[in-house]
This record gives C-alpha cells, sequence and structure tokens, in this order.
C-alpha cells in the first residue's frame, strides 16, 4: 500500500494483537461452515426437506460475497475499534435471534445478515493489519493472518460437527455466543485497536467528501485490479469443483468413510502450511514469478489427483495441491494492496477480494455438481481447466512498478 508503512504505525501491531486479531479471523470465519454438519436436524427442527435446509452454506456464502461490500461501503470509515466492537455485539444479537427463530425462513434471514457483518468484520481486521504493517512486514502478516481460515476448516468446523452430533445444532449457536461475547468485552476493555496516530485521524476528518472520493479505488476501471480477482474466482472457483465433491469422488473409487476425514484434515494442513510460507517465496522472488510459480503448480497437481488412486499417494497430493491454493491467497491480496493509496482504500480492495472468493466458491460448487453429472471421474481434469484459466490471466498480465521486481 502506497503511503503506508512509517514506523510509527509498525509499533500498534505488537505480538499480542496480531495473534487476538487472528483468533477473531479464525473464530469469525468458521461462522459460515458452522452448520454445515447440521443439514439434517436443522430440516427436522423446521420442518423443511435436506435439500431446503442445505442452502444454509450457498445463502451464507452468497450473502457474504454481495453484502460485505456494501457494508464496507456504508461503514467503512468507522475506527476499527468501534468498527469490530459494533460488528461483534450484532453478531451476539443475531445468533440470540437464531434460538428463538420459528422458521427456516427467519433462520436464513438472520443467516444472510450475519454474513454481511463477519465480511465487514473480517475486512476491518485486514484493514488494521495493512495499516499496521510496515511495507516489509505486510506480506508476512497477510500471510499469517491467511492462515487463520485454513485453520478454521481444520480445527473449529469438525468441532462445530462433533457438537452438533453429540449436544444439538442449537448447541452451536450458544458457542458463538458465549466466543463472540468473550471477544467484545476483550475489544472494549482490553485489547486497544487504535489504528492511525491522532493527527492522521484529524487530517481524515478534516478532509471533505470531494477529496475522499477521488481517493477511493474505481476497481472495475483497473484492469490490473480485475484481473487479480478474476484470477480469484477461477482459484477458488476450481478448488471447490474437486472439494465440494471429494467425498463422493473418493468413495467412487473405492474408499473409506475414516479415509475421507483424514484426506479433508490433510488438506487443512496443507492449507496452513501454504498461508504461511507464501511470504517466504515472495522474499527470494518477485510477486509475478512467485505467482506463476505457484499458479503453474496448482494447476499441474489436478492432473496427478486425477491419476493417482492410492489412498497414501493421494493424501500426498492433496497437501500439495491444498498448500499452492492457500499460497495464492495472501500473495493476491498483497499485490491489490499496492494499488491502495490508504488503508481506506485497501480495505475496500480486500473486502472485494474476499467477495469474489466468495463468488468463485459458488460457482466451482455449481460447475462441479454439472461435471459429476456427466462424469465423476473426469471431475479433476475439469478443475484444472478452471485453473489454468487463473495462470492464463496472470501470464497475460503486464508487468508494472506495482509488482515488486
Amino acid at each position: 500500500m502506497r503511503g503506508s508503512g512509517a514506523a510509527v504505525n509498525e509499533r500498534d501491531l505488537t505480538r499480542p494483537k496480531m495473534i487476538f486479531i487472528w483468533l477473531l479471523v479464525l473464530f469469525s470465519s468458521s461462522l459460515g461452515l458452522c452448520f454445515v454438519g447440521s443439514v439434517h436436524e436443522i430440516a427436522e427442527t423446521f420442518h423443511v426437506s435436506l435439500s431446503v435446509a442445505g442452502q444454509v452454506v450457498s445463502i451464507y456464502t452468497l450473502s457474504f460475497a454481495f453484502l460485505g461490500p456494501l457494508f464496507i461501503k456504508k461503514y467503512g470509515r468507522l475506527k476499527y475499534k468501534k468498527a469490530i466492537l459494533y460488528a461483534l455485539v450484532l453478531l451476539l444479537i443475531s445468533n440470540v435471534l437464531i434460538q428463538f427463530a420459528s422458521s427456516i425462513l427467519l433462520f436464513f434471514i438472520v443467516r444472510v445478515l450475519s454474513a454481511g457483518l463477519v465480511s465487514y468484520l473480517i475486512t476491518k481486521c485486514f484493514g488494521y493489519v495493512t495499516e499496521c504493517s510496515s511495507g516489509k512486514t505486510l506480506g508476512k502478516n497477510l500471510s499469517l493472518l491467511y492462515t487463520s481460515f485454513a485453520a478454521a476448516n481444520t480445527f473449529i468446523i469438525p468441532l462445530f460437527s462433533y457438537i452438533s452430533n453429540h449436544y444439538g445444532w442449537m448447541m452451536i449457536t450458544n458457542v458463538l455466543i458465549v466466543g463472540f461475547m468473550v471477544f467484545a468485552l476483550l475489544v472494549q476493555f482490553l485489547v486497544k485497536l487504535e489504528g492511525r496516530e491522532k493527527n492522521q485521524t484529524d487530517k481524515i476528518k478534516n478532509e471533505t467528501s470531494r477529496e475522499i472520493k477521488q481517493k477511493n479505488v474505481v476497481w472495475y476501471k483497473n484492469r490490473h485490479i480485475v484481473k487479480l480477482l478474476l484470477m480469484t474466482i477461477c482459484v477458488l472457483g476450481s478448488n471447490m469443483m474437486v472439494m465440494s465433491y471429494i467425498s463422493p469422488y473418493l468413495l467412487y473409487f473405492g474408499n473409506t468413510s475414516n479415509s475421507i476425514s483424514v484426506i479433508l484434515f490433510i488438506f487443512g494442513v496443507g492449507g496452513i502450511v501454504g498461508s504461511y510460507t507464501s511470504s517466504k517465496l515472495t522474499n527470494r522472488f518477485s510477486e509475478y514469478k512467485s505467482m506463476r510459480f505457484i499458479l503453474t503448480a496448482y494447476a499441474l497437481l489436478f492432473s496427478l489427483i486425477y491419476f493417482v488412486q492410492n489412498i497414501y499417494a493421494f493424501g500426498v497430493v492433496i497437501f500439495a495441491w491444498s498448500a499452492t491454493q492457500w499460497s495464492s491467497g495472501p500473495l493476491i491480496q498483497k499485490m491489490l494492496v499496492n494499488y491502495a493509496q490508504d488503508s481506506r482504500e485497501a480495505e475496500v480492495l480486500l473486502n472485494l477480494n474476499m467477495s469474489f472468493i466468495n463468488i468463485g466458491m459458488s460457482l466451482g460448487v455449481i460447475i462441479g455438481g454439472l461435471v459429476i453429472e456427466f462424469s465423476m471421474k473426469v471431475l479433476p481434469l475439469a478443475g484444472m481447466v478452471i485453473a489454468l484459466g487463473a495462470l492464463l490471466i496472470h501470464l497475460f498480465s503486464v508487468k508494472t512498478h506495482h509488482f515488486k521486481e
């Protein structure tokens, strides 16, 4: 991000604050899939079909993609502490409302609002880390924060599934209520989340609305930003084409349900490793070359998924495939932030990135469903075609001064 990275801001992002933000994103991001193992119980509670109850994830994903930018546009200028605190309180209230929901419609409405709030909350967390990091540590800090998504999929989501199976799906909302309450109390009384120095804040307050408008990034007119967002759709779409149907895919080749659980765990661990090592790669090579290597390896690994049938070798391939896919995320975020003039613009671009991630995931599920209707076996090859789309977009991108040479 141009114009950021002053030494005074670097002192604000202490290790305890970074750990707190990481845990907050970890817990908040789990809200998207927290009910994925409770579809049957939700259907029974609201007396609806499994297909209707199963939309709990897709509705959340699409709402996350489209409501997040609206919330950032409307309330993006709130100070970090207020923004994060308000979002936490509203998320707490939303989970209380779920316990009193008398119909599936009310349940879905609350989930829609929760998705927008989580998108807003996570964006403010990434914005805070972006503003308070120097140019040298920005890539590392974004990569570290990005690991929280993979960690949520690896540890928190299975935990919620266990809670639902043993104590009922409504117990998940109790856990969420307590969790958001604890985070809200910590933000209010213990953790100081002040982004800018006072003189910087006063300067922003004195800006006219015209000056603020002139500073905003018109992202859809910047071909480099559009290409990065399209790459995001291709990477996440190709990933979800396979991962959404990994269970029937493995069963198709005669594997057991236990092996599916192990593969999902390996995928999550690979995501954590890939997210964290992304910054290590960019420290040795340029951002452009790093992305080219990651996308090439990611696309080629689809072919190994197609050919490898031994479950042990398949686990190794899935680990590498997951690591390459997740390592692209922080790098794309870093490239997007390079186009921002200040932290406000960085938040807008980071939120757009998360929106396009969710759009890509939704499209991946839809396309993957169409592919398996034709042939389960060719699913990885279809995913590779989409992944190659991301690589081609990157290769034909014009290198500018925004890409670190």
